[in-house]
Order: C-alpha cells, then structure tokens, then sequence
C-alpha cells in the first residue's frame, strides 16, 4: 500500500498513513487540540533508540518489550480515536532504511484501518 500525501488545505481523513510536510504540522496540531499522540525521531540513531521514543511520547505500558514484536503489539492497544503524529520520519529514513521501512510497515499494518497516523517529513 502506497503511503499518500496531505494536500495543503484540505480536511484531514478520518484514517490511513498519510505524508505530511512539515510546513502543515502546527496548524494542524493546534486543531487536534489534545486528541493525538506525538513522538519525534529525526534524532534517532538505532532501533533501539527509535522504539524508546515511542514508548515514552505514546505512554507505552511498563512491560514495552522494545522490540518489533511489542511495538505491534502495543499499538493494536492504542485507542483508534487518536492522531498518531510521527514527526522527522524522512530524517530517520535516511540513516536508518531498514528500520524505517520495518515502522512504516507495523504502522500500516495496525493502524492505517484504524486510525490517522502522519508521518510528518523533516
């Protein structure tokens, strides 16, 4: 499934995986109010690193295993009414393909029917 983009003015979908420049990001979480989760990993260096920030910027439960398996997991568990705002994707996407390739699947995979997640690209 191709990731889309957000065009500039329109309203926000009710769910899926979408792009979104970081030009849009303010106006957008100033009209979410506190009805979303936001993590940043443009300065995520490893997987481990990668997974700790979502643990702690989405309030993962305490028994978080930080692995693939529990990030899954986990976030099968997070309430679908949510925005899931993943700030500075394209900057970890760069250094670390893999990994992002493996976050871009699981996101898609949980939540894309679910809930609106915005991978904002810094």
């Amino acid at each position: 499934m191709k990731i889309k983009n957000i065009k500039s003015g329109s309203a926000l979908p009710s769910k899926g995986v979408y792009l979104l420049p970081a030009s849009q990001i303010s106006e957008i979480l100033s009209s979410l109010k506190d009805d979303h989760y936001r993590v940043d990993i443009k300065g995520a260096r490893t997987r481990e690193e990668l997974l700790a920030s979502f643990a702690q910027n989405w309030n993962f439960p305490p028994y978080f295993g930080n692995n693939w398996d529990a990030f899954e997991e986990v976030l099968r568990e997070l309430p679908p009414e949510k925005v899931y705002v993943i700030d500075g994707e394209e900057s970890f996407r760069k250094r670390i393909l893999v990994e992002s390739e493996l976050l871009r699947s699981v996101v898609r995979e949980v939540l894309s029917k679910r809930a609106l997640v915005l991978l904002v690209q810094r």
